[in-house]
């Protein structure tokens, strides 16, 4: 596994080693290249530690703009939700970490939904240690 760390952040994730990141600014690409079959995106954002955010209520009303019939859930402070749309799989997290707020999509073809789920749900896991 590598580590990623952003900036002097407290969000760090762990990939797996054969897995590449990208990064573009504030925004992390993270894909197989050789089997893979999505891609996770990040984008961070830095906020306010005192500012109370519901991070629900901001993932729901960000998603309230690209999908009908979203169930956005929360727990071990994250919300994340599932969208199945057009032949293509969605997941969506939002993550606070102290002045961080994570922001992160994973897509694929709806038939290979199953493939990186594992995966994926580890680098996601792997932000809140």
């Amino acid at each position: 596994m590598k580590i990623f760390k952003y900036n002097d952040s407290p969000f760090s994730i762990q990939i797996p080693d054969n897995w590449v990141l990208e990064r573009d600014k504030n925004v992390i690409s993270i894909y197989d290249p050789q089997n893979g079959v999505g891609a996770l995106q990040i984008s961070i954002y830095y906020v306010d530690i005192l500012k109370t955010i519901s991070i629900k209520t901001e993932l729901l009303d960000f998603l309230a703009e690209k999908h009908l019939n979203v169930d956005v859930k929360e727990q071990n402070g994250y919300a994340y939700c599932n969208v199945n749309e057009n032949g293509t799989y969605w997941k969506y997290w939002l993550i606070r970490k102290d002045t961080v707020l994570a922001f992160a999509t994973y897509s694929c073809g709806l038939n290979d939904s199953e493939k990186e789920s594992e995966v994926i749900e580890n680098i996601i896991q792997s932000a809140m240690l």
